[in-house]
């Protein structure tokens, strides 16, 4: 059971963060399928309030548990493997890592310093 807020408000992080993991769901018994919304605030503290690296996250942990309860089953002419699909939500997390790191590098292009450079009064100043 994953306790949470219902219906989600898209218009906070933690409700951004529950669409971008797809975990929107809700059942009186149950609540939300994987996350609750203290775990969707701490992995958003976690990654400094930045919701594609939270998103990234998140799925990094699904992909563990997934990675862990992997079972390959097969009968007869019947086969089920769940395996891979640790690997699968790993590679999600790392689109999503990669998003972040867009942003970063986004958010830095439009950022400056300005540096006052050192006094030279003795020298002369050329073009």
């Amino acid at each position: 059971m994953a306790a949470g807020l219902y219906p989600l408000d898209p218009n906070t992080p933690v409700g951004q963060l529950r669409v971008n993991v797809g975990d929107t769901g809700f059942t009186l018994e149950d609540g939300y399928a994987n996350f609750s919304d203290v775990e969707l605030e701490a992995l958003l503290a976690q990654s400094s309030g930045n919701i594609a690296r939270a998103t990234g996250n998140a799925y990094l942990r699904l992909s563990a548990i997934y990675a862990a309860m992997g079972r390959s089953v097969k009968t007869d002419d019947l086969g089920l493997d769940t395996k891979g699909r640790g690997g699968d939500l790993l590679e999600v997390a790392k689109e999503w890592f990669a998003r972040a790191a867009e942003a970063d590098l986004a958010e830095a292009q439009g950022y400056f310093d300005i540096v006052p450079l050192a006094s030279h009064r003795n020298t002369p100043f050329f073009l």
